[in-house]
């Protein structure tokens, strides 16, 4: 399966991050293509969660579509989850899975939505909890979102943070792995533009952000075996409220 995630960031900024381990019926496939970047402006990215044969389907009937509104997209996608024969769904025992994470730019505002595999879709509202998950390993990332998301987040460090979530899902979900694909919506010059990054780029911030992990680590320890260095550190998150 997978584990896709879309999140706001700081002036209506979108990130979208995925894994890009795929199981197909007895067989487990690595690297496999779930981020797509439909259109660079006016921007629209997608993500999928299923059968990558189905969510490379959606993406290419898009891409063939000159209207590609979010009503499109999920009409796109209840033709698919209707057409889909019985003796498929007998095949694979739970019948078609298919769920997206659409990234689109309406009347020049970003928004995100979660779109189901009958063709349903639900718009995810900026604020506090201003991300989804989708896919096995979405408990996973919705809890560890819960914790760390803030809405207004720069572009960088929501990046930086949804691939740490990714990251640390695969250490206990066996559904997701792979490399982890990224993508963001930012307005350049006025204009919102969908770019995807390259795989290095993305290696180099999970490997920023294992460090990171690994010093939290340390620091937790520290604050267990030290009562003096936990009081002084309390001592400055309530420094840091007063300021706030």
């Amino acid at each position: 399966m997978t584990l896709v995630i879309a999140a706001y960031g700081k002036d209506r900024s979108i990130v979208m991050c995925s894994d890009s381990q795929a199981t197909t019926y007895w067989h487990k496939l690595l690297n496999t293509k779930k981020l797509y970047l439909i259109k660079e402006s006016p921007a629209l990215l997608l993500g999928g969660s299923g059968d990558p044969v189905y969510v490379d389907m959606v993406a290419s009937k898009i891409l063939k579509r000159k209207e590609r509104s979010i009503k499109s997209i999920g009409a796109i996608v209840g033709k698919i989850f209707d057409g889909y024969s019985d003796r498929e769904a007998k095949i694979t025992e739970s019948g078609l899975t298919l769920e997206l994470i659409v990234a689109i730019v309406e009347n020049n505002k970003p928004f995100i939505y979660s779109v189901k595999g009958v063709g349903s879709y639900r718009r995810i509202r900026v604020g506090s909890a201003g991300y989804v998950s989708i896919g096995e390993g979405m408990l996973w990332s919705d809890w560890l979102l819960a914790r760390l998301y803030r809405s207004g987040l720069g572009v960088h460090a929501l990046l930086e943070l949804l691939v740490y979530v990714i990251a640390s899902v695969e250490e206990v979900a066996e559904s997701v792995g792979g490399n982890i694909q990224a993508g963001m919506i930012l307005q350049e010059g006025g204009i919102w533009r969908a770019k995807k990054m390259k795989p290095d780029e993305v290696s180099d911030i999970k490997e920023k952000v294992a460090k990171r992990d690994r010093t939290l680590r340390n620091f937790w320890i520290r604050l267990s075996e030290d009562p003096k260095f936990e009081r002084t550190f309390r001592q400055l998150g309530k420094s840091d409220e007063e300021e706030d």
